[in-house]
């Protein structure tokens, strides 16, 4: 039986919504973006990719909101329990909350590897991770309330420093890098949206994030504007960089988005300050998506198991930090990154339709 408590109020405003949908998606993707679409493409035509993964994710949100209003649930945990059963869907529960623990670890690891790389490179990667995973543990102790308003403050402040670099610099864009379209046909570009789609994970929390909505905000638009603008962000990002340094430079840069920074001419008082002023805004963006896949899991495993919150929290934040600390190199991130975007399609897309199908079939027999 679902729990009824401070932290399962209805406070979440479509601002806040909106707000906490866009933090899910800006992560590792805003930094390491470019070199996935280009290795995989060899062109320049990411950005195709980018936009159709875009349209996908807010289509299969579209539905997914759809699927919940038709049945009158809120939450993916419900949903599941009146399609499969009580026991099916407490297991399905926990396979979910162990998908949101790893992609947490993922988010850590990267997290923790741009800081040693650029910041801290004598310190041990335990103890970034460790750090990390405490303060996330911290915020998720707290309602649901104060993590929205953690992500309303941060939000536009990585936005702006994002859109303020990649303004300086555009003095280093060269648009003829981004041409020809498509000299390989459209083949490619389509058969590489699944990869862009890893850039869209975190849009899974929103079959949580519905349960709690304010009575009478418009989850649809303010989720169509949170794709879109972060669809656009990409679009840019992408664009940008590539057409800044090459895709033949870009192939070999493991943070091509921070290479940016470090390559502009961006004049005398920003000259040196751009690199740092783009990871340090950066990790806090990290630290928000982070604290939010811990949140999903904790409250997915809260609502479903007689066990007290604390202790969920403490025994969630043991493993991530467990699961962040066995890959250790850039290659076993990337494999982690790839059973999860498969997982995240599962979740996302498949699990509801599954769902909404089951308890319609359902329907029909009982009338």
């Amino acid at each position: 039986m679902a729990k009824t408590n401070v932290y399962m109020q209805r406070t979440l405003t479509n601002v806040q919504f909106a707000a906490v949908l866009m933090t899910t998606l800006l992560g590792v993707g805003v930094l390491n973006l470019p070199r996935t679409m280009t290795v995989n493409l060899n062109t320049a035509d990411g950005w195709i990719s980018v936009l159709i993964a875009g349209i996908a994710v807010s289509l299969i949100f579209l539905f997914n909101v759809f699927a919940f209003k038709s049945h009158q649930v809120d939450s993916i945990d419900v949903f599941m329990e009146r399609a499969f059963g009580k026991w099916v869907s407490n297991f399905l529960c926990i396979v979910i909350a162990v998908y949101f623990l790893v992609q947490s670890s993922w988010q850590v690891v990267a997290m923790s590897e741009m800081i040693r790389y650029f910041l801290l490179e004598e310190t041990p990667y335990y103890v970034v991770i460790g750090m990390i995973v405490i303060l996330s543990a911290y915020a998720v102790f707290y309602p649901f309330a104060t993590i929205a308003r953690i992500c309303c403050f941060f939000l536009p402040i990585s936005l702006i420093v994002l859109l303020l670099i990649l303004g300086l610099s555009a003095e280093e864009v060269d648009v003829y890098r981004l041409r020809p379209v498509a000299p390989e046909g459209f083949g490619p570009i389509f058969a590489n949206v699944t990869e862009a789609l890893q850039a869209f994970q975190g849009a899974e929390v929103m079959l949580l994030l519905l349960a709690f909505l304010r009575t009478g905000t418009k989850p649809k638009k303010s989720g169509v504007l949170a794709f879109s603008t972060i669809t656009v962000v990409y679009m840019l990002i992408y664009g940008i960089v590539v057409s800044s340094l090459g895709v033949a430079e870009v192939k070999t840069l493991v943070w091509p988005t921070i290479a940016l920074t470090q390559a502009a001419e961006s004049g005398a008082f920003f000259s040196g300050r751009l690199n740092s002023l783009l990871i340090s805004t950066w990790t806090l963006q990290f630290f928000t998506t982070i604290v939010l896949a811990l949140f999903a899991a904790v409250h997915l495993l809260d609502k479903r198991l007689p066990i007290r919150r604390g202790y969920l929290l403490f025994v969630c934040t043991v493993l991530v930090f467990a699961i962040g600390i066995l890959p250790q190199t850039y290659y076993q991130i990337s494999m982690v990154g790839k059973w999860e975007q498969y997982a995240f399609l599962t979740i996302f897309a498949v699990l509801p339709f599954l769902c909404y199908l089951t308890v319609a079939i359902k329907k029909k027999v009982k009338a």
